[in-house]
């Protein structure tokens, strides 16, 4: 019978017997491990060591703690660690500080730096093939399969393999006017596909050297590098927007990039709010975790911020991962916690603690938060759902090898369904671009498989509160990236693969310690790096008889890698986004340049399509240059219009093209499709609309229906001459707003030219004689409506003054203005109308404070304020106020420095008598235009003369 406890100076045998006396004054240490039940209890010992039979009393039961798995133990970080942790410190916080590494010079660079730090880790864990980390191998195995991608093929085989990139291929080269290529590739743009395949070589080199880093140090270490990227990133952003920073780092300005609330590393908002989730996860889970790599406090002050900056960058699918990950992080650290053997009261302290920071970055957010920051959060756009249906028909057309991985951008435009000059770079979802990119096998395979390998980091949730935050913040930003696009960017995806290596072997190195707890320690293969390994915490000195040495993994690495970068130096450097921008300019120099910067063009043009034929940009500038030679540009045009069927900019320059050819039903008909597509081509369109059209009803019968037609006739009205052309103003007008009620544009055009034809007397003016009350009773309609929709803008109040003036009465429409233009301080169409109504009431003090406050708005920029002050000194030219417009031209000859001001201001102060300003004005004159002005000192002489006879001084 098992005993509950025995006197600690005797054996086990000696309580067996009761002859032995036994001390009273020793004590009994129970035995935790022993059952506690009252039939199993000895009989208590006698002080003369007798046994005795007292009445039964319960046994005392010892409660039994859960006991949590065995913790592995940290080996001493020796020299390979701290290079492993410095190599991945530089690779995930350098590619993100480098612009988010977007751009490929720097993918190639922290490419080679994430091999080189792979290929480390390798040398110092020699190892076979079948124990590198199983998601490392199928990371590889993708960038070798993007290699295939690029390498170029026999056409017949692409034509075998690819039948749609095989003609994208044979096509490119018709407006060249070349033969079909013989060599070409499964991919259409193979340079951006080769600088991918050396991007994800360095994710799966990252991998393995932070799953090596987890085995031996936990996953602390791995998990706090992304973490101080992350809050580093936040705090370069919050110094950007405390110094209103138009220049990222000083020195570096995005083309296109404009962030709602601050410049940061991470231009896209999108990408910055999920790369700062991810780092506010991981910041939770070492805030929680009992052995801290810094402060608690700092950890703290660090997270809150980071999750501020994160709400801040405005990305409504950074917010939607940030409620997914903050719901599933308190049910993880809490489980997490509980499996660990927390009691109930520091779990809770851990749930507070994490809600607490949650709350002060809610609170940093709603302090720094502008108005732009809420309109982008609470704006409604399904878009990007648009784009997953839009990717369908491309995905059908290469189904089994992908359009090339990084080749989406050039691939799209023609499956693109949006009219507009628009550019998609990405499918706003990492599934539906996988399998566009690598083709549907492929990209279902890698999202198996890598689910299935990363089973290991999953499961280090449950037994640390570090993994558990990190993992959270994967989920987090995979539920996102559903949306957006922040996986494809090459930061983020070294952040995301630093995290998952580090938990995945921080997993690897739990499980061993569990097997060695259990006897099993001896059949579990090692890969420490040193002949003689670190002295480990609670046991001895582990032996082993591997050292640092090059192995076959390490070589294949270290070669693949070079090779790549090699690849990619000669052909991914050149992305079509800075070619089309380079191209472009090339193309305007060579307005100036001459014939041989024109053959120049069109060789660097030739190159860049032989690298991305599939571009629909590049046939445009073919054609535009074809143009300016003299070529014949139909060829590229139907290149440009096949590649991108969406954009009207091909169609306006076919218009034009047609109509220089004499084809002016064809012309008309392209322009009709060019604005559909843009309506921002409305106003270009305009003239070649009314220069082609024979009458008004061949102009509405080419306008396309919609908002895009209402624009062209809006643009289309004022090119029409007032004298001969008023009533087919007035049906355009009319035409407009009956295709689109809400155009306020074309509102306020009708309003204004019935006002314009309102004092005119011909039979033939829509608004003479008895028409008159009708075009009064249209613009009352017109403002009222205005006013209706456009509550807080000016339109329908500006109309009104403006018919109050056209009816000649100044002061109903001086009054009207004075007490409702100081809703819009800034506006200076309502200034003006102010001094024009006063003018007309002869008010001389409105027209002093009109005066004043026009000036006031309008003085921010010399050429308007010159402009400005010498529209008003007519004015008092007209009145005769001499003086007043004497100061007046002086103000404008002060911002302009003109002679013509100087001498005017030189005449109105001489008739008003004020000799000393007239002679310096005209003194600032002469030396203006370098040479007096005769009539001007005839008058100053005059003026000087009637004065000295009259018995005036001259001041």
């Amino acid at each position: 019978m098992r005993q509950l406890g025995r006197p600690l100076d005797q054996s086990a045998e000696s309580t067996r017997g009761s002859a032995a006396p036994v001390d009273p004054a020793r004590t009994w240490e129970p035995d935790p491990t022993s059952a506690a039940d009252p039939e199993e209890s000895p009989a208590p010992l006698a002080i003369d060591g007798s046994t005795t039979n007292p009445p039964r009393r319960p046994a005392i039961r010892v409660r039994r703690r859960r006991q949590s798995p065995p913790a592995p133990t940290r080996d001493e970080p020796g020299l390979g660690d701290r290079l492993l942790a410095v190599g991945l410190g530089v690779t995930v916080v350098g590619s993100v500080l480098a612009v988010g590494t977007v751009h490929p010079p720097w993918v190639l660079v922290f490419g080679l730096v994430a091999v080189a730090t792979g290929t480390l880790a390798l040398v110092l864990s020699p190892s076979r093939w079948r124990k590198l980390p199983p998601p490392a191998l199928i990371l590889a195995g993708l960038a070798g399969y993007t290699t295939f991608q690029a390498l170029p093929l026999p056409a017949a085989w692409v034509a075998a393999l690819s039948p749609r990139a095989a003609d994208v291929w044979l096509r490119a080269n018709l407006p060249l006017g070349l033969p079909a290529p013989v060599w070409c590739s499964l991919s259409i743009d193979p340079g951006a596909t080769m600088t991918e395949a050396l991007k994800w070589l360095g994710y799966a080199a990252t991998f393995v050297a932070a799953a090596r880093l987890g085995r031996r140090q936990g996953a602390t270490p791995g998990v706090g590098i992304v973490f101080a990227s992350a809050a580093t990133t936040a705090i370069v952003t919050l110094i950007h927007a405390a110094t209103s920073a138009r220049l990222l780092y000083g020195i570096y300005e995005p083309l296109g990039a404009h962030p709602p609330w601050a410049l940061a590393p991470l231009l896209n908002p999108n990408n910055l709010g999920g790369y700062l989730n991810l780092g506010f996860f991981c910041g939770a889970g070492l805030f929680v975790a009992r052995r801290r790599s810094g402060p608690r406090w700092l950890l703290a002050l660090l997270a809150a911020v980071t999750l501020a900056v994160s709400v801040m960058s405005a990305s409504r699918g950074a917010v939607l991962g940030l409620a997914v990950g903050a719901c599933l992080l308190v049910p993880a650290l809490w489980r997490t916690a509980k499996d660990g053997g927390r009691r109930v009261v520091q779990r809770l302290t851990i749930t507070v603690q994490v809600v607490a920071a949650m709350v002060v970055g809610g609170v940093f957010f709603i302090l720094g938060a502008t108005p732009r920051v809420w309109a982008d959060l609470l704006q409604e756009s399904t878009e990007k759902l648009a784009i997953l249906a839009w990717t369908r028909p491309m995905i059908h057309d290469h189904p089994w090898f992908g359009v090339g991985r990084g080749a989406y951008e050039t691939a799209f435009p023609p499956y693109r369904e949006a009219n507009g000059h628009v550019v998609y770079q990405f499918a706003e979802n990492f599934v539906v671009q996988w399998l566009a990119e690598w083709g549907v096998l492929v990209g279902a395979l890698a999202l198996l498989g890598l689910a299935v390998a990363l089973r290991p980091a999953w499961s280090a949730t449950r037994r640390s509160p570090v993994a558990a935050g990190a993992i959270t913040g994967v989920v987090a930003l995979l539920v996102q990236n559903l949306l957006d696009l922040g996986l494809e960017i090459a930061s983020v995806g070294f952040a995301v693969v630093t995290v998952l290596g580090a938990t995945w072997g921080a997993s690897v190195r739990a499980d061993r310690a569990r097997d060695d707890a259990d006897g099993l320690g001896d059949d579990v293969p090692r890969d420490d790096a040193s002949p003689e390994s670190t002295p480990r915490r609670g046991g001895p000195r582990r032996k082993t008889d591997l050292g640092p040495r090059l192995t076959l993994p390490a070589a294949v690495l270290a070669v693949g890698g070079g090779a790549l970068a090699v690849a990619t130096a000669m052909t991914g450097l050149t992305p079509i986004v800075t070619e089309r921008h380079r191209l472009q300019q090339a193309y305007l120099a060579t307005v100036e340049l001459g014939p041989s910067a024109r053959a120049r063009f069109a060789e660097d043009l030739a190159a860049a399509i032989h690298t991305h034929p599939g571009d629909p940009f590049l046939p445009l500038l073919g054609a535009l240059n074809a143009r300016r030679t003299g070529e014949n540009p139909l060829p590229w045009l139907g290149r440009a219009i096949e590649r991108d069927p969406s954009a009207g900019r091909p169609y306006l320059l076919l218009a034009e093209v047609l109509s220089r050819r004499g084809a002016r039903d064809q012309a008309i008909h392209a322009a009709g499709l060019a604005v559909e597509r843009e309506s921002v081509l409305a106003a270009a369109a305009a003239p070649l609309f009314v220069e082609l059209a024979r009458d008004p009803e061949a102009i509405l019968r080419a306008a396309p229906s919609g908002s895009a037609g209402a624009q062209l006739l809006i643009a289309c009205a004022p090119l029409l001459p007032m004298d001969r052309f008023a009533k087919t103003r007035f049906t355009l007008l009319e035409a407009a707003i009956a295709r689109d009620p809400n155009a306020s544009a074309a509102r306020a055009a009708l309003a204004r030219t019935a006002i314009t034809l309102l004092g005119q007397r011909p039979s033939g003016v829509p608004c003479a004689n008895a028409n008159a009350r009708r075009c009064r009773a249209l613009v009352e309609e017109q403002a009222a409506t205005l006013e209706r929709q456009l509550p807080n803008a000016p339109d329908g109040v500006l109309l009104r003054a403006e018919l109050w003036l056209a009816l000649d009465r100044p002061r109903q429409a001086l009054d009207l203005l004075e007490s409702r233009c100081s809703d819009w301080p800034d506006l200076m169409p309502c200034r003006r109308l102010v001094v024009q109504a006063a003018d007309r009431a002869g008010d001389l003090a409105a027209l002093a404070r009109a005066r004043d406050e026009l000036l006031l708005t309008a003085c921010h920029h010399s050429g308007t304020c010159a402009s400005l002050a010498r529209w008003l000194a007519r004015i008092y030219v007209r009145r005769r106020l001499w003086a007043e417009a004497a100061v007046l031209f002086e103000r404008a000859a002060r911002e302009s420095d003109e002679p013509g001001d100087w001498g005017q201001a030189a005449t109105s102060a001489t008739r008003a008598g004020q000799m000393a300003r007239a002679q310096q004005a005209a003194a600032r004159a002469r030396g203006a235009r370098g040479l007096p002005d005769p009539e001007l000192e005839r008058q100053l002489e005059r003026a000087r003369r009637d004065r000295l006879l009259n018995g005036a001084s001259t001041e």
